[in-house]
């Protein structure tokens, strides 16, 4: 049985920050539950505590259709069909797994709870020491370029930077995916989470949870306020589509109109001070590309080895990569 089954029903669970759940490699051997152990064929413990929490599975018996029905026919969609874990019901019986999480997040907590009593897989959820300890647990664990590691944990809850050193060490999940796409439904995943999981052309985690800086703006106001900014400026209010047209109508909107009312002309544009929204201005100048570029016929063409390199530091000698016209402009932008 691949340890993957025991996880792909946890997949509707919410996390913190970016997240991605990935399988160990290797087989090994995990301990049951605390405080539990498996029982005689097609039956568990009674009571299994998982993440400070008790969960309760009963006899596990495949050909009691009501109880099958009421543990297992979970995750359905708008097809009617049955749900996804209706066929394994009591299926993984006396198979247990480590699951190692870096931080906390409750819903883990019933949806293993969920795949326990439909499956009557004995799943250990711990928690590691913390965030800052992320990557060298994992590291610790898995090992690095396929082997050396400790090998106590089959699956890991981790961002998604951490999965670079340790990837050649963890199960490729492609075929997996491939056989439940149906549910997973993979390629909804939008493209950027699915490279950051995606190494040597298969897929070594599965993301959760993903944080995005996304521009929302008014239809409302800029409607309502096309033909005014026309007049005073001699150009068409439109929604920007870079960052530099971006400042540019903030700019010219801020302190011009009334958006609620209130007789006090509003801002331009709301940012939240973290520093990560300074991040949006500079990444699409300084990260426009990965691969190594050349003049081809005059033109730019960057289709050549992957660099390496990232927006921050230099990976050869972590010179930091601030000192330069792009860096300076994405201060500029991000100061008006």
């Amino acid at each position: 049985m691949s340890r993957f089954a025991i996880l792909s029903a946890l997949l509707a669970a919410s996390s913190q920050e970016f997240q991605d759940i990935a399988t160990s490699a290797e087989p090994v051997v995990a301990t049951s539950l605390v405080g539990a152990t498996a029982g005689p064929e097609n039956e568990i413990s009674a009571s299994l505590t998982c993440a400070e929490e008790q969960i309760v599975v009963g006899g596990c018996d495949p050909n009691d259709v009501v109880s099958c029905a009421a543990n297992c026919n979970l995750f359905k969609d708008d097809s009617g069909e049955p749900g996804y874990l209706l066929d394994k019901c009591c299926k993984h019986v006396g198979v247990n797994a480590n699951l190692l999480a870096f931080e906390k997040a409750e819903l883990w907590v019933p949806r293993i709870e969920e795949f326990s009593k439909c499956t009557g897989a004995s799943i250990r959820l711990q928690y590691n020491r913390g965030e800052d300890y992320m990557a060298t647990d994992i590291i610790d664990d898995v090992g690095v370029d396929d082997g050396g590691g400790a090998g106590i944990f089959d699956a890991y809850i981790v961002q998604a930077p951490w999965l670079p050193p340790v990837y050649k060490g963890l199960k490729s999940l492609s075929e997996f995916i491939s056989m439940d796409d149906k549910y997973i439904n993979y390629y909804d995943i939008n493209q950027a989470s699915r490279a950051a999981v995606s190494f040597d052309g298969s897929v070594r985690a599965l993301p959760l949870d993903a944080d995005y800086i996304a521009l929302g703006w008014r239809q409302d106001v800029f409607e309502k306020y096309a033909s005014q900014y026309e007049e005073m400026y001699g150009e068409p209010l439109k929604v920007p589509d870079t960052i530099e047209e971006l400042v540019d109508v903030s700019e010219k909107l801020n302190g011009k109109f009334d958006y609620n009312n209130d007789g006090i002309a509003d801002w331009g544009f709301c940012l939240t001070p973290q520093t990560n929204y300074f991040q949006a201005f500079l990444a699409p100048i300084l990260q426009t590309h990965l691969h190594a570029c050349d003049i081809v016929d005059g033109k730019k063409v960057c289709d050549g080895l992957h660099t390496g390199q990232n927006i921050f530091f230099d990976v050869d000698t972590f010179e930091p990569l601030i000192h330069n016209e792009g860096y300076r402009h994405a201060v500029e932008l991000y100061w008006r």
